[in-house]
């Protein structure tokens, strides 16, 4: 059910997005230490600044909840992917099965734009919603090889072939550059040979509308593994996905990139829009020890999804529950998670999740580098979209259902 507290989602989200702008952002951040080097400004806050930073809170409930209702053309359980337009309207891609949905400012489903197929219209594995230009959104599906592009109330304005060179079924795109341009990620990772990096190189592309690839602004460092074994009679080692590993971020801050791979801890890259290298800032401070009961947590889950596919036929649920088991642990947490552009110029550096969290955190920092404030979660969660005074976050309950939930902000306007 949905579920709406006065107002309506127009009024909450207003106009908003990335390119908003807020009146003194942060009027009190922490203090960083500044210097230059060949040109590059380096930023460097002590461990302290997690905690002198301001600190806001989410309410309690959300004032509006997208969920689909009981319609089952509206099913979210697979919905990784949320992107608002104006008045209020929400896009929501699904992959599972692929489906694009548009919801109305209530959090009403309003009409299935895409749906699985290969015909005009039809998507098959569909990308993040990029929104480009004034209020259109660019969707790209690298595996029926076209993009399509989308006005705001889900009409389907042009479709087209991928031009250019190889668009890799994964290489999301996250971001709009100025000059026509966006940048993606290759993120193509699966078990790691003898001889390979256990964090294999994940190119951050500059591409053009048509895709072609224009430069590679940098090589991080991709998905984390480590030595394990495939089966209980396997002998020797294959590099394992490294279950709460370092991973690849990237995005589009105002017009810049904005990069980090956690392999030099807190560390964030900033470059200008043809790749060059202008910032970095890092911030001091401990990682979190990977604990019992988030192993647990992914376990539960992995042997939860093992015995549900085993009821519709699924091959070798015993290998699949044994590698459920005994996947390789990482020690400690990424020092930071998903990196998300939000309104007034900030960006919102995501905590690590775990699967056993009941809340979630996240950083802002300041287009000048400054550390704005820090944003705590009522409950777990994935901070999907930053506005001027809202957040939307991805939920699921128990029961694995997913629900998109807008918050506004207790005490303070960032």
């Amino acid at each position: 059910m949905r579920r709406v507290v006065g107002g309506t989602l127009a009024l909450l989200l207003g106009c908003g997005g990335a390119a908003e702008s807020t009146a003194d952002v942060a009027s009190e951040a922490a203090s960083a230490v500044s210097r230059d080097s060949a040109g590059i400004t380096i930023r460097e806050y002590s461990e302290a600044a997690w905690a002198s930073a301001p600190s806001w809170r989410l309410d309690a409930e959300p004032v509006v909840t997208i969920d689909g209702g009981d319609n089952p053309e509206f099913d979210l359980t697979h919905a990784e992917w949320l992107t608002p337009v104006s008045r209020g309207r929400t896009v929501v891609v699904t992959t599972l099965p692929p489906r694009v949905m548009l919801f109305d400012s209530l959090g009403a489903p309003v009409r299935v734009v895409a749906t699985s197929g290969e015909g005009p219209g039809d998507v098959r594995m569909p990308s993040n919603p990029l929104r480009v230009g004034e209020d259109s959104l660019l969707l790209i599906d690298a595996t029926l090889d076209r993009m399509t592009i989308l006005s705001p109330d889900g009409t389907i304005l042009e479709q087209r072939p991928l031009g250019g060179e190889t668009f890799a079924w994964c290489e999301p795109p996250l971001g709009p550059l100025p000059g026509n341009r966006l940048i993606t990620v290759v993120q193509c990772f699966g078990d790691v040979r003898e001889g390979e990096p256990l964090r294999p190189p994940a190119p951050v592309l500059i591409r053009d509308f048509d895709l072609g690839v224009v430069d590679t602004a940098v090589v991080l460092a991709g998905g984390e593994h480590a030595w394990g074994l495939t089966s209980p009679s396997a002998r020797k080692p294959t590099g394992l996905f490294l279950r709460y590993g370092r991973r690849q971020q990237a995005a589009v801050w105002d017009t810049m990139i904005v990069t980090g791979d956690g392999e030099r801890g807190f560390e964030l890259e900033v470059r200008d829009p043809s790749g060059q290298l202008r910032e970095i800032l890092r911030v001091a401070g401990p990682q979190r020890p990977v604990t019992e009961a988030m192993r647990q947590a992914w376990t539960d889950r992995d042997l939860a999804r093992v015995e549900r596919d085993a009821e519709h036929g699924g091959n070798d649920p015993e290998l699949l529950a044994w590698r459920a088991r005994n996947g390789p642990y990482a020690d400690s947490l990424p020092p930071h998670g998903a990196l998300r552009p939000g309104a007034g110029g900030l960006l919102w550096v995501v905590d690590a999740e775990t699967l056993a969290d009941t809340s979630w955190a996240a950083t802002a920092f300041a287009r000048d580098g400054r550390i704005v404030g820090r944003l705590v979660g009522p409950r777990a969660g994935r901070p999907m979209w930053f506005g001027a005074d809202r957040v939307i976050v991805r939920e699921v309950d128990g029961d694995g259902v997913v629900r998109f939930g807008v918050y506004g902000v207790r005490g303070s306007r960032w």
